[in-house]
């Protein structure tokens, strides 16, 4: 025993106020123990507490008294074994609901009992199984499962820490989809803040922005919106930040308590009462003991809980305003995309908003060069990767890599194209070989379960389920097999699937079923609507609670292009659908990418025209925007950024350049053809990498509004080598400015004053 721990332990002389406590919090945590009643008491019987615990040999309960002594025992025992023989006595456990017998006793004392006092009393008592435990023993215990006695903290603050850290760690291990990885293992994302004022008037050159550090944005923000796409790694990075923060060391520096919960249950379960989530997860013993609560809560999975927009904003919204209020609370907030709540909900005041950006393709190496290492894949698949079209084409995602990594594994020849290919190649992998690997023996058991998979996966996201309970997952495996002569034992296929099937999950606290990423589930669901065609299609595609069945539906078909059509043809009425409309399209687009190109080209047409025109409305004020807070170059920004991020790819390359020529070419006013052609221009840069905004200026030169005149000075200040077009644009706007007041003074209220207090600049 350490000099510290022994001084900690032999310091004790209070056994009820010091020691019981300890022991009330150790006895729980020890293997195969069912229950603990703490027993001590006038008419406690001998045991300061009955512990239950289950016999795993033959499944019965037994119980065991526990004697619980401070300081050393040498010579004068008389009052343990007083207990010993009071232990012998019938009592009464469970609250009082059962009669029960002690079989065993455990005499735990915080120092030391001597040899020879051991002795006489297993002599004295020989039929009685006695276990002591010395302090030697009992700091090998706490050590094993209170190590936060040893620290500074309380045992309540400990004991929460150690439980939300542990259940935090079980979780990372059964949703993993690289077990054999080490836990440690972790890429730090990198993580921007979105910045709305990225065109500054103070600031002309436009750069990437930079990475920021969460830990940092955590002590200095209140509230932190990270926002990211489908398997970037948002709940991993909760999971992370939650071991950190549970940390006794990192609890003891910062104060701060971490609270997590998913978004669905914040409002399912607690109304969205964030004050009701703390009191029901700390526990009022925890709460009354610190002497300053301060926490931070972890809300991950805004995007899961399926609401209509307008509510979704004012769910957020009240949210938001509730964490904004509470003295002592912060807040992580994590999300798919949500571009509709950017200004009414609040988002933009006092608030930090991120995002997780896609793996460089540096870090994606790293990434797969380490799984490819653990799993034994040659080196050489990197350097194949790094010119393959999936590389160029794939989401640079932590997710994408693991699936893709798994298919090397099994020596794929095949590289996927897209990201629907890889989740379907993937997705027949773990379940066609089985009946080589996994034990499975036939077809018709993995047609089978593919198509149980396909009514859980309904199940779940039409009710908006993120687990499915065992006995209604069994019921599915039986209903669909007894209404077929299969010959398969629906009892023996679902544990088959149980133990095998790596993307699913099984919480046996719960008794719950799930899939260990909610892509698994879209997709699924998205493959059972394909086969009959029967996905409706309405604006739900421009919902962030369906957007990734659409985009798996349309991928899963490929040559669709009615279906396209009929999305570009919806124009939807609220504002928070038009948004997303313009941001997700381009996915849709890569998506389907065996559709005729035309209709991709007349796609981005459409797309560009409906931006343009859904910027126009906002700042001409034709539609009660969400943005009205915002200043017009805020907001020019935020839609040139969106297009960029969704619209750059090398497959669009082409379409992007007659798109722009049709548009060019199109009976649209001028102005509005202008906004649209800025937005292709800039994706069409990052496409490209051809630095030129000539698709612009191509007869525009000294024409355009004022704000893009502005854009195209931000955009250009970056440009290795400017044409000569972006010169003469600029020397346009140098001489205009030159000496007019007037001008500068209506430069500034574009970037400082709110829109709805702008008045129009032509």
């Amino acid at each position: 025993m350490t000099d510290t721990k022994k001084a900690k332990l032999s310091a004790m002389t209070d056994e009820v106020g010091e020691f019981h406590p300890l022991l009330n919090k150790l006895l729980r945590k020890l293997p195969k123990v069912i229950d603990v009643e703490y027993t001590h008491g006038p008419e406690e019987m001998g045991a300061d507490f009955v512990v239950s615990r289950r016999d795993e040999t033959f499944g019965q309960t037994e119980y065991v008294g526990v004697i619980a002594k401070v300081g050393r025992v040498v010579q004068d025992y008389s009052d343990i074994e007083r207990q010993i023989e009071e232990c012998e006595i019938p009592r009464t456990f469970f609250g009082g609901k059962e009669t029960i017998r002690i079989t065993e006793i455990w005499v735990m004392i915080t120092k030391h009992i001597t040899k020879g006092a051991q002795r006489k009393i297993h002599e004295k008592y020989k039929l009685r199984k006695i276990t002591f435990i010395d302090g030697s023993r009992l700091e090998k215990l706490i050590d094993e499962h209170i190590p936060t006695f040893w620290t500074e903290l309380t045992l309540e603050v400990g004991d929460y820490l150690t439980e939300i850290r542990t259940k935090n760690n079980e979780i990372e291990i059964s949703t993993s989809l690289l077990p054999f990885l080490d836990r440690d293992f972790y890429i730090e994302p990198e993580i921007v803040e979105v910045d709305s004022s990225d065109y500054n008037i103070k600031k002309n050159v436009l750069r990437r922005p930079e990475n920021i550090n969460i830990y940092d944005r955590i002590d200095r923000q209140k509230l932190i919106f990270i926002e990211g796409g489908m398997g970037s790694g948002k709940t991993k990075l909760v999971r992370h930040l939650i071991d950190h923060y549970a940390n006794p060391e990192i609890y003891i520096e910062k104060k701060l308590i971490p609270v997590y919960t998913t978004y669905k249950n914040l409002l399912d379960k607690f109304d969205g009462n964030v004050q009701q989530l703390i009191k029901d997860l700390l526990g009022d013993k925890l709460i009354d003991e610190l002497e300053e609560l301060n926490c931070l809560i972890l809300v991950d999975a805004v995007d899961e809980k399926d609401l209509p927009s307008d509510e979704q904003v004012k769910t957020l919204t009240k949210l938001i305003d509730d964490i904004m209020n509470l003295e002592h609370v912060k807040a992580i907030v994590t999300s798919r995309y949500l571009k509709e709540f950017d200004q009414s909900s609040g988002l933009s005041k006092n608030i930090c908003r991120c995002e997780i950006r896609p793996l460089s393709f540096k870090k994606t190496i790293e990434f797969l060069t380490t799984i490819c290492t653990k799993l034994n894949i040659a080196s050489r698949i990197i350097e194949d990767l790094r010119k393959s079209q999936l590389f160029k084409q794939l989401p640079r995602s932590p997710i994408s890599a693991i699936l893709l990594a798994k298919l090397l594994q099994d020596n794929t020849q095949d590289l996927p194209s897209n990201m629907t290919e890889l989740y379907s190649k993937y997705i027949e992998l773990i379940l066609g070989r089985w009946d080589i690997e996994k034990g499975l023996q036939s077809q018709k058991e993995y047609q089978s379960l593919d198509n149980i998979m396909m009514q859980f996966s309904e199940y779940m996201v039409t009710n908006e389920m993120p687990a499915i309970a065992v006995d209604e997952a069994k019921q599915i495996f039986a209903n669909y097999l007894n209404a077929r002569n299969l010959d398969i034992n629906a009892d023996k296929l679902f544990e088959k699937m149980l133990k095998r099937c790596e993307i699913v999950m099984h919480d046996e606290d719960a008794n719950t079923l799930s899939f260990k990423h909610r892509t698994f589930a879209e997709f699924f669901y998205a493959k059972m609507l394909t086969a009959s065609r029967s996905l409706e299609i309405n604006e739900r595609a421009f919902e962030p609670y369906w957007m990734n069945t659409f985009f798996f539906y349309l991928g899963i078909i490929k040559d669709c292009p009615e279906i396209l059509r009929k999305i570009l043809e919806m124009d939807p009425e609220s504002e928070p659908k038009r948004w997303l409309k313009v941001a997700n399209m381009g996915n849709y687009f890569l998506a389907a990418y065996t559709s005729p190109y035309e209709v991709i080209t007349n796609g981005l047409v459409k797309v560009m025209i409906d931006a343009a025109t859904l910027y126009k409305d906002i700042v001409d004020g034709k539609i009660d925007s969400f943005f009205a807070e915002w200043p017009r170059m805020h907001i020019l920004y935020l839609m040139h950024i969106l297009i960029r991020h969704g619209y750059s790819y090398e497959f669009l390359r082409s379409a992007m350049e007659e798109a722009a020529l049709e548009i060019d070419d199109s009976s649209f006013n001028d102005e509005l053809k202008a906004y649209a052609i800025f937005f292709l221009n800039v994706a069409y840069i990052d496409a490209t990498s051809e630095e030129t905004l000539d698709f612009l200026l191509k007869d525009r030169v000294g024409k355009l509004p004022l704000d893009l005149t502005l854009a195209v000075r931000h955009e250009s200040e970056d440009v290795k080598k400017r044409t000569v077009l972006m010169k003469k644009q600029e020397k346009y706007f140098k001489r205009i400015i030159k000496g007019n007041k007037s001008l500068v003074s209506q430069i500034e209220k574009l970037y400082e004053k709110p829109l709805k207090s702008l008045i129009q600049i032509k």
